[in-house]
């Protein structure tokens, strides 16, 4: 039987323009790391939809 485990993991990444590039492997791989699990998918998104001005 499989089962299933979604974990969750907010973070703020600091941009200077709408349409900046940032490298977030690192924090990906932390996040990863300290979730305990071994083997998924990671999903990243934009969650808030917002523009700092």
């Amino acid at each position: 039987m499989l089962s299933s485990m979604v974990k969750a993991k907010k973070t703020k990444v600091q941009t200077n323009n709408d349409c900046d590039v940032v490298d977030v492997t690192e924090q990906v791989n932390k996040a990863i790391k300290q979730s305990g699990i071994s083997t998924g998918a990671v999903i990243l998104y934009n969650g808030n939809g917002e523009h700092a001005h």
